[in-house]
């Protein structure tokens, strides 16, 4: 293996170039027998360089364990890369032999398409709520303070389905409690997220059926609910717009009454679907829900 130390040297003094080039006068087979000799974390940058091509070739050769550290550590652009160019079953095999957590990170990563590939395959049945669920959403810990929720806003928000509801998790990745934003407006930036919790929430899981969400976002009229696995983990949201298309699916008078639309100024029988998201967005956005 006298590439193993060419490659290795590159690895470790960052010289991507150099690495590139060993690369490209490397087999395949070589350069598979390299990976397996590194330590996780040099594998990663090795992983950085591969073309598309090469990358998920080798990453569906690695060992379980190779995976697992490479895909926690590459940058997400990547790692999206690889995942949702897996195929379903290969995808399937890795995620069942990873925690609720982390597979619920990196099904973030991937398309709507694949989105729905990877729930099916994990068996969210059809018609139950981890098929309805959206794994972008904002989720913070109880010790931080209210400055450093709004700096993770700032950094993560625009991937999050709705910033409207702040759900507080434990280390271990459990709901505790959820939060509306503008619960937040009005404290100091130093004060603890637990100085606003009230370990009072309302949950989905991950089996339930989708009809049964219509019911209970009318009667306790939400904008989005969390979504746990049968370990109280939180995994995911399904939010108002989502239930409203389901009631509208189903051809159920339900619709009309979701999400506090009781004070529209159009008669419920009236109103187009669309126009009864917009209203809601809007009547929620400005504290009227």
């Amino acid at each position: 293996m006298a590439n193993f130390q060419n490659i290795k040297s590159c690895i470790l003094d960052k010289d991507l170039k150099k690495l590139k080039e060993n690369i490209r006068h490397t087999k395949f087979t070589e350069l598979l027998n390299i990976i397996n000799h590194l330590p996780d974390i040099e594998k990663v940058l090795l992983f950085e360089v591969l073309d598309e091509k090469q990358a998920l070739k080798a990453f569906k050769l690695l060992s379980l364990s190779s995976r697992k550290g490479i895909i926690k550590q590459l940058q997400h652009e990547k790692a999206a890369k690889l995942l949702n160019s897996l195929p379903d079953d290969d995808r399937t095999t890795f995620f069942e032999n990873l925690p609720s957590r982390t597979v619920k990170e990196l099904i973030a990563l991937l398309n709507d398409e694949e989105r729905a590939h990877a729930l099916q395959q994990l068996g969210y049945k059809e018609g139950s709520v981890g098929r309805l669920m959206t794994p972008h959403y904002i989720a913070v810990k109880q010790n931080w303070s209210i400055g450093e929720v709004f700096d993770f806003i700032k950094q993560k928000g625009k991937n999050s389905e709705t910033v409207n509801v702040i759900y507080v998790v434990d280390d271990n990745g459990v709901l505790i409690d959820d939060i509306r934003i503008r619960d937040f407006l009005f404290v100091e930036r130093d004060k603890k997220v637990s100085d606003l919790m009230d370990y009072q929430f309302l949950s989905l899981l991950v089996t339930d059926k989708q009809e049964n969400t219509i019911e209970l976002f009318r009667k306790n009229n939400r904008f989005a609910l969390p979504v746990t696995d049968d370990k109280g983990i939180l995994i995911g949201i399904v939010t108002i717009d989502d239930v409203l298309r389901l009631a509208e699916e189903e051809n159920t008078r339900d619709i009309q009454k979701i999400g506090g639309s009781e004070a529209l100024d159009e008669p419920y029988t009236q109103i187009s679907y669309t126009n009864l998201i917009r209203k809601n967005a809007y009547r929620y956005r400005y504290g009227k829900i």
